[in-house]
């Protein structure tokens, strides 16, 4: 597998990790932030939404493996509260 398809293999896997959030509505703030994207601006739709919080998730995931810690739920909640 060429590092394209790892790319596109990851991508995809970061947003289902988003959509497992809102279905399952854990955090919660997944949900707000979701409809929060989506209320306030009319170009944003639900694609768009999850793909801006994936790249919230992304950058927290990296984050965690940088710094060889647990997942900071407090810290991305706080992420997802900043995206517009």
């Amino acid at each position: 597998m060429n590092k394209n398809n790892q790319n596109l293999l990851l991508r995809r896997e970061i947003i289902r990790t988003v959509e497992n959030q809102l279905n399952q509505d854990n955090p919660h703030e997944t949900r707000l932030t979701l409809n929060r994207l989506m209320e306030n601006n009319p170009d944003c739709d639900y694609d768009e939404a999850v793909r801006k919080m994936a790249v919230i998730l992304a950058g927290e995931m990296h984050e965690m493996m940088k710094s060889q810690e647990k997942f900071n739920v407090e810290r991305y909640i706080r992420k997802l509260k900043e995206l517009k």
